[in-house]
């Protein structure tokens, strides 16, 4: 404890937590080796909140090592030490590091708690296992411990993660029939599931459901449903969505804007997705690359090749860089316009901004030729 401690370790002490406070995990660990250096008194206190500065800069094979040194010294490691660790792996993506340390908890007489378990979930969820989040969730139940909102919705967003979007609203559905308030995140996740699922009616239903629930939804929930619409192709119910954003009083971001052009891009749609192109910089939302492929990609529907130049050309007016993605866009719908020439003009182009073409851009070049029957140049 801190009473058994000389003055200087305390400092050191302080100085260690703060750093994790800030965020300053590199920091932590230069104070924690200058004790080391001057033989000053390092038990699991000093351990404990260096450890959570890893925990905070999401480092956890620093904090595993911490873990570890501290067994070596023989000094016991109390349930916060693991729980921060379990934390900071589940931070890195390190599920399976994540579970041998809860497993291990066990094993020291140390009793797992709510935000053992709900850390180790989160961890699974990022580690690509929605499977054992939804076991460790389910264990939780057959012991002592009670699943909270943290826990739930750590395995909503692994099933988000990994596109179940069907498993992440039974578990929505059963948070709501337990004592538990589901929230924001809650549904934000759940949304953003039907959403990879392209499953927009559902996402459209979940959006109702805050709104009969007294959540307010922000602009998360309605960006998510926009990718809903998007994904399943729904250009006009991603406009209403859009739409019904200023009516609620929320500001439409970047996000947002991209998710209703990409939804235009998907069915064609060139003229709308250049109207929410135009409406993003009046709203001095600056768009970015994911904005304006997408709206290339758009004119590639009715071959409107000018107006796909016409938005290439303003890449350097947006300080953006083109990629492989954008003259790809660009050369299938000169390809679709049979602008043969305009498409290998592109193809060169693209050495030119040192850019590898890749073999979409290969393919469309040649589908140009073929259709403009130059079978030569391709």
């Amino acid at each position: 404890g801190w009473a058994t401690m000389g003055a200087n370790a305390i400092i050191c002490n302080t100085t260690i937590s703060a750093c994790g406070k800030g965020a300053k995990w590199q920091r932590a660990l230069i104070w924690l080796t200058y004790m080391e250096l001057n033989a000053l008194e390092i038990g699991i206190v000093t351990y404990s909140v260096a450890i959570n500065a890893c925990e905070k800069g999401a480092k956890g094979s620093r904090a595993l090592f911490l873990l570890t040194a501290a067994g070596l010294a023989v000094l016991e490691a109390d349930t916060i030490s693991y729980n921060s660790t379990i934390s900071a792996c589940a931070k890195g993506a390190e599920w399976q590091e994540a579970l041998v340390l809860l497993a291990t908890m066990g094993q020291v007489v140390l009793k797992p708690t709510v935000v053992s378990c709900s850390a180790a979930i989160t961890a699974s969820g990022r580690g690509a296992n929605w499977q054992m989040a939804l076991l460790l969730l389910t264990t939780m139940s057959t012991t002592i411990l009670e699943a909270n909102a943290v826990s739930y919705n750590a395995a909503i967003n692994a099933c988000e993660k990994a596109v179940k979007w069907q498993q992440a609203l039974v578990l929505l559905a059963a948070m709501n029939k337990t004592i538990l308030e589901s929230n924001n995140i809650s549904y934000n996740a759940a949304i953003s599931a039907c959403a990879k699922g392209a499953k927009w009616q559902w996402a459209a239903e979940l959006l109702i459901a805050m709104e009969q629930a007294m959540l307010e939804s922000d602009t998360i929930s309605h960006s998510a449903a926009i990718s809903a619409c998007a994904n399943g192709g729904q250009w006009e119910q991603a406009f209403k969505l859009l739409s019904a954003m200023g009516k609620a009083a929320l500001e439409p971001n970047t996000i947002s804007y991209n998710a209703a052009i990409n939804a235009c891009e998907k069915c064609g749609k060139w003229r709308q997705a250049l109207v929410l192109l135009a409406a993003m910089g009046r709203l001095l939302l600056k768009p970015n690359s994911i904005s304006l492929n997408a709206a290339i990609s758009s004119c590639e529907h009715d071959g409107v090749w000018q107006r796909a130049l016409q938005l290439l050309a303003t890449i350097d007016q947006h300080a953006l860089e083109a990629n492989d993605i954008t003259y790809c866009a660009a050369i299938s719908t000169c390809a679709k316009a049979i602008e043969w020439r305009k498409a290998l003009v592109l193809l060169t182009d693209m050495s030119q901004v040192l850019l590898e073409p890749n073999y979409n851009c290969y393919c469309a070049a040649i589908s140009a030729c073929e259709k403009g029957a130059e079978w030569q140049q391709a």
